[in-house]
């Protein structure tokens, strides 16, 4: 398991939670909203390209490596990543060590 250094966590990235808001209907829809903003180590982890409707699609994918503590911890699935002016979707999330030290999570963008 590497240790990371403090001076590792570098980026800074927004979490971002569904919350429900109101329509113009007077009903109610689902949109994302800060939740917090905390820094993490960004690393490329994968990327494919494939055809989609006619049109090439790139997926980047990276892993966001934040230091655990409560909030990180209470990352899902439903979650979007904002970094570098872009939201990413995030595809998994691992405990990479057994003294729950830090947590990574693969994301992505859609281009």
């Amino acid at each position: 398991m590497k240790k990371y250094k403090i001076s590792d966590f570098k980026e800074r990235v927004d979490v971002k939670y569904i919350v429900p808001t109101q329509d113009e209907t007077g009903g109610t829809t689902s949109a994302y909203a800060s939740g917090f903003t905390t820094f993490a180590r960004v690393e490329p982890y994968d990327g494919d390209l494939f055809l989609e409707g006619g049109e090439r699609i790139i997926n980047n994918k990276f892993a966001f490596i934040f230091r655990y503590r409560t909030l990180t911890s209470e990352i899902t699935k439903s979650n979007k990543l904002y970094y570098r002016s872009d939201n990413y979707i995030i595809h998994s999330i691992i405990n990479i060590d057994e003294d729950r030290e830090y947590i990574k999570i693969i994301a992505y963008k859609r281009k």
